[in-house]
């Protein structure tokens, strides 16, 4: 679908690197609907006195100890579209979807973070006119379980 590679056709390399470890637990827990901000990836950098340009950038929002419980995880168990509209969980985001772009992320990534239909819905909206990465390849998980349990730095 959409060109992307399954995950048994990726290179051996694009499943290892160094990543970084974002915790926003604590604000999930207050607002289910918490958006990943730039402020978020700063003080991440500030706090280990490193980039995150070139890592795997894991953001953990804590929602992964709530799964497989749909109202839970989801905030609700309704399905189809009436449930779509009652959905409420962690996002990032679209200031720090832009900063992600800017600094070098895939912007295919960001597209599939951000949940856009088409990678140019995020390159529009993030203004960026590049698209060097939109070809890209990118593994990407959302509600990984125990992601808990990785460390921080």
């Amino acid at each position: 679908m959409f060109g992307w590679l399954d995950v048994d056709q990726l290179p051996l390399e694009q499943l290892f690197g160094i990543g970084a470890c974002v915790d926003v637990t604590r604000k999930c827990a207050a607002d289910r609907d918490y958006q990943v901000s730039v402020e978020d990836f700063q003080q991440w950098e500030a706090k280990n006195k490193a980039k995150l340009e070139g890592r795997i950038v894991l953001i953990r929002t804590g929602f992964s100890r709530r799964w497989p419980d749909a109202v839970r995880y989801l905030g609700t168990a309704t399905r189809g579209e009436e449930g779509a509209k009652l959905l409420h969980f962690p996002g990032l985001h679209p200031d720090a979807a832009t900063w992600m772009v800017a600094r070098g992320e895939s912007p295919k990534l960001v597209q599939q973070r951000l949940g856009h239909s088409h990678v140019s819905v995020t390159l529009a909206l993030t203004g960026v006119s590049r698209a060097a990465d939109v070809n890209s390849d990118i593994l990407y998980r959302q509600g990984e379980p125990n992601a808990d349990q990785l460390r921080t730095s």
